[in-house]
Order: C-alpha cells, then sequence, then structure tokens
C-alpha cells in the first residue's frame, strides 16, 4: 500500500496504527458524505416515505461487508433509538447474502410504519 501510494512505512504508522486506522478513516468519510446527502434532503412526510430517506445511508453500508462491519464496530447506539439501530443491525446483513435481492430500505418499510404511526 505504501509503495504504491509513494510514501514511507512510518510516515503511513504516523498518521495510521495499522491498515484498519486507514479503512476507519476512509468509510467515515463514506458515510458521513451519506449522512450530508440525507440532510441535504426533505424530511419524510411520512412512515412510507422513510426507507427511501434511509437511502443513501443504508445504500452505503451495503455497498461492501466491511463497511457495514467498521460501521457496527464503531456504533454504539443509546437511547430510544436503539431498537430501530439493533434491527437495522439485523436487516442490513440480509444484503449479503444470496438468498434475497430486497433492498434494505424496502425490508425496514414495514417495521418503520409500525413504529412511527400514530395509532
Amino acid at each position: 500500500m505504501v509503495a504504491r501510494a509513494g510514501i514511507a512505512k512510518g510516515t503511513f504508522f504516523a498518521h495510521f496504527t495499522d491498515k484498519d486506522g486507514l479503512l476507519v478513516q476512509l468509510i467515515a468519510e463514506r458515510l458521513n458524505a451519506a449522512l450530508d446527502r440525507m440532510e441535504a434532503l426533505p424530511p419524510p412526510g411520512s412512515a412510507d416515505a422513510m426507507p427511501a430517506a434511509l437511502d443513501p445511508l443504508l445504500g452505503t453500508l451495503t455497498d461492501a461487508r466491511i463497511v457495514f462491519d467498521i460501521a457496527m464496530r464503531f456504533s454504539g447506539g443509546k437511547g430510544p433509538e436503539e431498537g430501530m439501530q439493533a434491527f437495522a443491525a439485523q436487516t442490513v446483513p440480509l444484503r449479503f447474502c444470496e438468498v434475497t435481492s430486497a433492498n434494505p430500505a424496502e425490508r425496514l418499510g414495514p417495521f418503520l410504519r409500525a413504529c412511527l404511526e400514530v395509532r
């Protein structure tokens, strides 16, 4: 990696403790960009619109297994949103299985409606 980048090993390790440190930095930038795209969207007007609003983040999380793995390693949901985060943590990995081709946002839809709609 360092040879291809044209830098010395010492320079790399001055910035990152190991290759995982570099991956964490790169993935954090991708996740932050996805969150910025979500923030630029108008707020969803209904529970049915919520999956589409989450699509930038879910698309990034399911782009590569390492992205999801690192995001889960450093997430730590605390508070009322923890239940939905736990559900997403169960749902997103299905994207990496051959069993389903469904988009994670599509799978989240029924559960979001159940959680968000006022009864």
